[in-house]
């Protein structure tokens, strides 16, 4: 690791010139009837700038079978979390705290009630204003922080928004590469992509960038490159100089190859006047094409594709070991930690982690994907060092692991010869057509099993919340499984 300097001037500079508070802010929403949606609203703050207020109103405008509507609906704060990525042993200024940085994750949550069917739903929030401190916008004291969703809120779909896993307010050190995650999990199965986009300002127009800046090159032209992952949603950028910034993420969300969502995201970017190594697995990093898988397989049965992307066939059992470095910092070795998704995203996956807390941390992912896993799965791995305090760096890997179902030894039920109706399915599920004993079970998108039983011909399927399932059905020797949508 190269020497830690300390520039004093700079470190409280980027910390106490926040005259205003918005940092970014995200629409997400969960369908829990038809026309019925819990609508959600994160908003990060600096806790140096002036303090936000109990509720929050999104406005909508809605496409329906009987015209169009816009209103507004008023959301309640349901939450307040200090974010700020400090070491374990250092205070932040969120609710009078004695540290010189502090980020706040405030949410508020509220119903929208559509009054009959629409086609797209647009949901709008804006908050003035950006935060001061901004070097890449003109007079962001006065822009407005402002973030869009737009969704299919058809009956027969009752989609759920991805659940965005990580927080995107992002403090880093100068001339370091940084990879940064989303992690957002689709539990209905739904096809997310990522591009980079410009972020939206004042009345839900595209932010204007200073000159020499856009949205391609937030740090400036010819100084740093960025870019994301089309797939994984991996954000990479090189911070070759001292900038705060926002960076615009357009996520959209696909089901049957159709796009029926888009969520206008930020990151929340600030780079420090500090120089220090991020931690990383494997082999140190030196540009944004050093992010490969750097792991050491356990097992056989898994292939490496290309880069990040893994493959695996059903039934099959894999592990790979991950081992996490960073360099000494100041004579002071290490304090590694790390986090994974892999158990809520893999289903039966298991992720151990062996000396966590120390300069010698490894961990181990282990599964057994089975046919109702097949498909595509994006697991994230994060590493934290707290040795150059008072940051806590992190850096972000992301995997792409795809499961090929396996037919061998499978004598499958021929479709034609059995009936699971209606689908979607609201509340009696029918099966018939079956001349045997048989078996079933209802699992979730992230592969947990929720109903089962066996000779049936009606499921009780009320008390499942809408969105995607599967339906496994097994006699003594024959399986068929299916996929299952709840409204």
């Amino acid at each position: 690791m190269k020497c830690f300097y300390v520039f004093l001037f700079f470190f409280y500079f980027s910390f106490n010139a926040f005259a205003t508070h918005g940092q970014n802010a995200k629409i997400t929403y969960k369908c829990i009837a038809a026309n019925t949606y819990e609508i959600s609203l994160e908003i990060y703050r600096d806790c140096n700038g002036i303090n936000l207020g109990s509720s929050a109103s999104v406005s909508y405008s809605a496409t329906c079978t009987n015209g169009n509507i816009s209103n507004s609906i008023t959301l309640f704060r349901i939450s307040e979390e200090d974010v700020t990525p400090l070491c374990s042993s250092q205070p932040s200024s969120c609710d009078n705290g004695s540290g010189p940085l502090g980020i706040e994750k405030h949410t508020y949550q509220g119903t929208l009630t559509l009054p009959y069917e629409c086609s797209l739903v647009q949901l709008d929030y804006s908050l003035c204003c950006r935060a001061n401190s901004i070097t890449s916008i003109s007079n962001p004291g006065t822009e407005e922080l402002y973030t869009r969703t737009t969704f299919n809120a058809s009956s027969s779909i009752c989609n759920n928004s991805p659940d965005f896993g990580h927080d995107t307010v992002i403090l880093t050190s100068v001339n370091s590469v940084n990879s940064i995650a989303l992690d957002a999990q689709d539990l209905d199965g739904d096809t997310l992509t990522y591009e980079l986009s410009n972020p939206l300002g004042t009345n839900g127009l595209p932010m204007s960038y200073l000159g020499g800046y856009d949205y391609l090159n937030p740090f400036g032209i010819n100084n740093g490159n960025i870019s994301i992952d089309n797939q994984s949603g991996l954000l990479c950028f090189e911070s070759p100089s001292i900038e705060v910034t926002p960076v615009g993420i357009t996520v959209r969300e696909y089901r049957n190859g159709t796009e029926i969502a888009s969520y206008q995201i930020e990151y929340y970017l600030q780079i420090l006047g500090t120089t220090n190594e991020i931690p990383y697995i494997g082999s140190s990093i030196n540009s944004c094409d050093d992010l490969d898988a750097n792991f050491t397989q356990t097992s056989s049965s898994l292939v490496e594709t290309s880069g990040n992307s893994l493959t695996i066939t059903a039934n099959d059992s894999f592990c790979f070991g991950l081992n996490f470095n960073d360099a000494v910092w100041n004579g002071n070795q290490p304090i590694l930690s790390t986090t994974s998704n892999a158990e809520q995203v893999l289903n039966g996956a298991t992720y151990t982690i062996t000396n966590n807390n120390s300069d010698n941390l490894s961990a181990e992912l282990c599964w057994t994907p089975t046919n109702t896993d097949a498909g595509d799965h994006f697991v994230t791995f994060s590493v934290f060092d707290e040795v150059a305090c008072p940051i806590r760096y992190r850096r972000d890997y992301s995997y792409k692991i795809t499961v090929n179902e396996n037919t061998l030894g499978v004598n499958n039920i021929i479709e034609n010869k059995i009936s699971v109706w209606p689908n979607p399915v609201k509340n009696t599920l029918h099966i018939s057509d079956y001349d045997t004993s048989i078996k079933y079970s209802i699992y979730n998108i992230s592969g947990k099993k929720i109903i089962s039983g066996e000779n049936k011909d009606t499921i009780n399927t009320s008390s499942l919340n809408p969105g995607f399932y599967f339906i496994k059905l097994e006699s003594v020797d024959k399986v068929f499984t299916k996929k299952l949508i709840k409204i």
